[in-house]
């Protein structure tokens, strides 16, 4: 092969063309008998012979060696993991130190059943592991997913003997090598259960058993679908500015079920499918939509809150908010019918999940609410609440040239302090609507 030589004038490479060898030629019918170590051979004469074939890289599972035997190796494959959990007791999905939380348990029990070793529970992201979504404190998960590597030869039960039975791995499903949990979600749904009473118009009697009008329920979703779209949230979340594109979300739906009664007391299911949510954004957003519904403001309201000025919008209690499922559409349609990996839809153990849903899950949030009153202590606070411009933040000021980063955090917005955090109830301001 002739070594390519320098141009003096514009030092380009001057290259003399090299013939190459050339493939045989094999049409459809003989190239299906002929055999993969004639073609590597073949196709080895094109370079230095070092030459590697993967049909499909995505079939092979990689093999990990394991620390507890010099001379075995262990096959992982790329997986999911279907779990349902009651958030009660613990402080979140994602893990702490030194805090209880829905991972720090999985990751144990997966440990105790001999699917991962002591330095993958310690270092997790040695295995991919990645979660679609991360529930805060409190917060029940009926469809939560989770992505990672584990042996060919995982099986489930195992992992469940060592979880407390309001944890529990419903299924495990193969993905594609580079399938992230979070990354190919395309939107993920959540649900809000809360006594019917909320909803009270104004001037009603409230010491009255209250029983939900159709009137009422399509009020609500009047007011609930205000908030479907594109729109910015900065209002409905923590330190996040007008001009922070992450506040930018787009809601698929959000609409309110019909009403079930337990004990004699009437509940409702506000549920809301969005591409993503931030902290806080659900309970700001029913929050606002329950003091419409009081009379303490109106639409508007909402509107006002998508621009640039600090509105003081109440947050609705954490209790009834759950993950109800989270989706994955576009990775269906691609990967579900190719006949190698499978379609991430649970229907087939629809009747475990709902079976959980209502007796760790849902028991617990109508049993909670009926002793702690948890829904009835916060609307006490929604006369405090100005639902304007906020007092402890100055009006935003709109500028031609970019803010710096320093000039930006300090329109991020704050907790007002009228809000109950922790179960503590603040002393009401008067409303300065």
């Amino acid at each position: 092969m002739s070594a390519p030589k320098r141009d003096s004038e514009d030092g380009q490479l001057d290259c003399v063309p090299v013939k190459k060898p050339r493939l045989p030629e094999v049409d459809d019918q003989v190239a299906l008998g002929v055999e993969l170590s004639t073609l590597v051979n073949e196709s080895s004469k094109l370079s230095d012979g070092n030459i590697k074939v993967d049909l499909d890289s995505d079939l092979k599972s990689d093999e990990v060696e394991d620390p507890k035997s010099s001379d075995k190796k262990v096959k992982r494959r790329k997986v999911v993991l279907l779990l349902s959990y009651s958030g009660w007791g613990y402080f979140g999905m994602q893990r702490n130190p030194d805090t209880k939380t829905i991972e720090g348990d999985l990751l144990l029990a997966l440990k105790n059943a001999g699917c991962i070793t002591e330095e993958l529970h310690d270092k997790p992201q040695m295995m991919l592991f990645q979660r679609a979504a991360r529930t805060d404190k409190g917060v029940s998960a009926v469809r939560q997913v989770v992505s990672l590597k584990l042996p060919e030869d995982t099986d489930i039960n195992r992992i469940n003997e060592h979880l407390p039975p309001q944890i529990r791995v419903v299924c495990m499903k193969r993905t594609t090598k580079g399938f992230n949990s979070k990354v190919n979600c395309d939107a993920r749904t959540y649900s809000y259960v809360l006594p019917t009473f909320a909803f009270i118009p104004p001037g009603k009697d409230q010491t009255e058993p209250f029983r939900i009008s159709q009137e009422v329920i399509e009020r609500v979703n009047q007011v609930l679908k205000y908030y479907v779209g594109t729109h910015n949230f900065h209002n409905f979340t923590l330190k996040k500015g007008f001009k922070d594109a992450s506040a930018k979300r787009y809601m698929h739906s959000f609409t309110c079920g019909e009403p079930f009664v337990r004990d004699n007391k009437e509940y409702i299911t506000l549920t809301v499918k969005g591409q993503s949510f931030m902290q806080h954004h659900i309970r700001k957003m029913i929050g606002l939509a329950i003091a419409i519904l009081q009379g303490y403001t109106d639409e508007a309201t909402i509107q006002k809150a998508f621009e640039s000025d600090p509105i003081d919008i109440p947050k609705a209690p954490g209790l009834g908010l759950m993950l109800e499922e989270v989706h994955y559409e576009a990775y269906n349609r691609r990967y579900g019918s190719d006949g190698v990996h499978e379609k991430l839809d649970w229907s087939e153990h629809e009747q475990f999940i709902s079976e959980f849903r209502d007796k760790y899950i849902l028991q617990n949030i109508l049993k909670t609410e009926e002793e702690e009153k948890s829904m009835l202590t916060w609307m006490a606070t929604l006369p405090g609440h100005s639902y304007s411009l906020r007092e402890d933040r100055p009006p935003t000021v709109i500028r031609a040239s970019k803010e710096s980063s320093a000039d930006q955090s300090k329109n991020d917005p704050i907790e007002t302090p009228m809000e109950i955090e922790n179960g503590v109830t603040p002393v009401l301001k008067t409303s300065g609507k």
